[in-house]
């Protein structure tokens, strides 16, 4: 028997650093190699048993896992910069506060940024509104993702808004009783009220996430034993999440199960062919 030892240096240097290392690996090098992998030792069938393709199905979804991390660290939401004056960081008692709101020109310049940032939000607000730009055969992982990245977008920014920075401008201008602070007000109950869906959404559809690789499996049998659960899952979210028991909502995830469903089928179908006409007819 031979006995090999392989090792490597992570390259953590890059934009995406460790992360993005590690999902290069195994994007480029592990998973091929793997999947070119023909003999597997004491596993009958080799590459065709449902155990390896369970492995395999399983790495793919850690690969995704990684990209999913390492794209939601970079959607973080950041307020932009804005110089203000050194006296700002240093208000610290109500006199300091009065005096600031005293300062007309001061207070001018912290309006302008309130108002910068106030757009800033309105543009993340209304972005996240729009229409969903998804694959017409998306599954069911692909819903579960979308929270995801919804739910850091939007935590990122609930923590911008809490900066010292944030609260000493806005301490000031509460002072001066600015108009703007009505915008803001408006704007950060429905920060909080879009962060609040997201993070109530991905609790629940993670309570199906061990239904989603179910049914990704190439196994057809495998698939149809998972169903009954997966749907009385579907339906006890529908009865108990605040946000996710709408029908658009329901119809949509519902819709993407289906779609894993027939991708499932069609790949067992097809075994490695593109047209299922092509198998032998022996």
């Amino acid at each position: 028997m031979t006995l090999e030892v392989n090792f490597g240096v992570l390259d953590c240097s890059g934009g995406g650093g460790v992360l993005n290392s590690l999902e290069t690996l195994l994007t480029h090098i592990m998973l091929p190699a793997l999947r070119s992998q023909q003999s597997w030792g004491s596993v009958q069938d080799g590459a065709s048993c449902p155990h390896v393709r369970s492995f395999l199905s399983s790495v793919d979804q850690f690969v995704s896992n990684l990209s999913s991390a390492r794209l939601n660290m970079e959607r973080k939401f950041q307020l932009q910069h804005v110089e203000l004056p050194d006296a700002i960081s240093q208000l610290s008692s109500p006199a300091d506060y009065r005096a600031a709101a005293n300062n007309s020109e001061l207070v001018e310049r912290l309006e302008e940024a309130l108002t910068l940032w106030t757009n800033q939000i309105k543009q993340v607000l209304t972005e996240s509104e729009q229409m969903r730009k998804e694959a017409d055969d998306a599954g069911p992982s692909a819903e579960l993702e979308h929270w995801k990245s919804r739910t850091v977008t939007f935590n990122s920014l609930l923590e911008e808004v809490k900066g010292s920075q944030v609260k000493r401008t806005l301490g000031v201008l509460q002072v001066a009783q600015s108009r703007c602070l009505r915008v803001w007000r408006d704007l950060d109950r429905d920060i909080t009220a879009v962060a609040n869906e997201a993070k109530d959404n991905v609790k629940y559809l993670y309570t199906l996430n061990k239904f989603f690789g179910s049914v990704d499996l190439l196994h057809r049998t495998r698939m149809l034993e998972h169903i009954p659960s997966l749907m009385n899952g579907i339906k006890m979210i529908h009865v108990v999440s605040h946000y996710y028991n709408t029908s658009e909502r329901t119809s949509s995830l519902l819709l993407k199960v289906t779609n894993q469903m027939i991708s499932t089928c069609r790949s067992y179908l097809l075994q490695g062919v593109r047209r299922v006409w092509e198998h032998s007819r022996v």
